[in-house]
């Protein structure tokens, strides 16, 4: 039906990083490195678990993120989590003296 027409395929640019990364991989080497410094993993942060230590772990990768410029929506896709959860992180990180926003400063 269609063997006589064909489409040409796009070519995909894939953006990649001084290091020869993705953004999505160095992102999670990051979060990772963060995680492995306070003895989790970096499932541990992406995961769903409360334990207070963890989450202080989680709004520290938050907040790493925030800076590099990402919006909270970006961040929850990251983190796996509503962008709602990212901004009530990031106003306690500002709460404890973790972070300044530049934006609201």
């Amino acid at each position: 039906m269609f063997d006589d027409e064909y489409v040409e395929a796009e070519e995909v640019i894939v953006l990649v990083d001084s290091r020869g990364m993705t953004p999505r991989q160095a992102n999670m080497i990051d979060i990772e490195a963060i995680a492995n410094a306070y003895d989790y993993t970096a499932e541990d942060v992406l995961g769903k678990s409360k334990l207070k230590a963890l989450v202080a772990v989680r709004r520290k990768c938050v907040v790493m993120l925030r800076r590099r410029g990402y919006s909270t929506t970006e961040i929850g896709r990251i983190m796996h989590r509503d962008h709602s959860t990212i901004c009530h992180a990031l106003s306690v990180a500002k709460l404890k003296g973790e972070y300044n926003d530049p934006i609201e400063a």
